[in-house]
């Protein structure tokens, strides 16, 4: 049986993670050539259009007003939260056993966050707030003893500042940004997809080697993205901050 195309989740992705998905998909058609893979009209004007479309609208999102002052929230939200961390493992040693107690006993909440200043913006946000509330509420005590206090409660209000300015950047772009962007990306989903369609259907037909690395390739990129996205939705959604994830959508025939 001749081999075919994955579905790629390409609804499910970011905005970055489909533009990068899409250049790509774009580099790999280039270098197998369009013409070997007859796919010329398909791919150009119809798909490299679609593709440049994304492209502007995805500079204008990243141009918001108001991403440099996320940009610049995120900054000192990650600095106060190395501030805490430091000021937790320093107390570990702490010559005053009483204070290295208490800090063992805060350790266990820490290793289970672990380095939240890695995750995407939104899931930093939300492990923030768990981490906070967690500390605050359930080790009072230990949190006095150990001076956490003042860096727990500069880190919440820098990750309710940032929270707010998200909130309000998606509020600004709802009506505008956001919509064509969504247009954006179905019109270039839209492309692909007849391509795809185009390629699994010559490659039943003609099966040749032309299409069978391409495809093999192409899967290679739908995996490395399609299991991006798993590992994101696998992480679950406790927190009240934490964004959902937008529904499924197919987009191709496996």
């Amino acid at each position: 049986m001749a081999t075919q195309i994955n579905l790629a989740r390409v609804y499910n992705y970011r905005n970055n993670e489909h533009f990068q998905f899409h250049s790509e998909v774009k580099d790999l058609i280039n270098d197998a050539s369009p013409t070997k893979l007859k796919i010329q009209t398909l791919f150009n004007p119809t798909y490299i259009e679609a593709y440049r479309n994304e492209d502007i609208v995805l500079q204008k999102i990243n141009r918001s007003s108001i991403t440099g002052d996320i940009k610049r929230l995120d900054s000192e939200r990650d600095s106060i939260f190395r501030g805490l961390v430091d000021t937790q493992n320093a107390a570990m040693n702490h010559y005053n056993k009483t204070i290295a107690n208490h800090a063992k006993l805060l350790q266990p909440v820490f290793d289970t966050f672990g380095n939240v200043s890695r995750l995407p913006l939104n899931e930093e946000t939300a492990a923030i707030y768990n981490l906070t509330q967690e500390l605050i509420v359930r080790h009072e005590t230990a949190v006095e003893m150990v001076a956490l206090k003042g860096w727990i409660d500069e880190l919440s209000k820098k990750n309710k500042e940032l929270d707010a300015a998200v909130k309000k950047r998606n509020a600004e772009s709802a009506d505008k940004t956001d919509i064509v962007m969504k247009e954006a990306r179905a019109t270039l989903d839209n492309a692909y997809n007849d391509i795809v369609l185009r390629i699994n259907a010559l490659n039943v037909v003609e099966g040749t080697a032309v299409f069978e690395n391409f495809i093999k390739k192409l899967n290679a990129f739908i995996a490395k993205y399609n299991n991006t996205l798993a590992q994101r939705l696998g992480r679950g959604k406790e927190s009240p901050i934490q964004e959902e994830e937008t529904p499924e959508q197919p987009t191709a025939a496996e």
